[in-house]
């Protein structure tokens, strides 16, 4: 699957994640390779797709923190990473 499609797919599976929901916690697309993930309008992190590896970027980082090939790695991050208390 090309990168397009597959960060087309990560953002579809985090958006049916009922843990984000509850929490406030959106995810957009922001351009063909990424998502930004947002909460009460502030971006908290950002998920890039390059060379078939999504890549996670949290806000105020330059650099990703966290990359997998793993599309069930990536919702598992993405879990435990917004587990943080200010979010709940």
């Amino acid at each position: 699957m090309h990168t397009g499609g597959r960060i087309f797919e990560l953002q579809s599976r985090l958006c049916d994640l009922p843990e984000l929901a509850r929490r406030g916690i959106g995810a957009e697309q922001l351009a063909a390779n990424e998502i930004a993930l947002s909460h009460s309008g502030h971006v908290i992190g950002i998920w890039r797709a390059e060379r078939g590896r999504f890549m996670f970027i949290p806000a105020g980082y330059r650099e990703a923190a966290f990359a997998t090939d793993s599309m069930a790695e990536a919702l598992s991050f993405t879990l435990k990473h917004l587990d943080a208390p200010a979010l709940n």
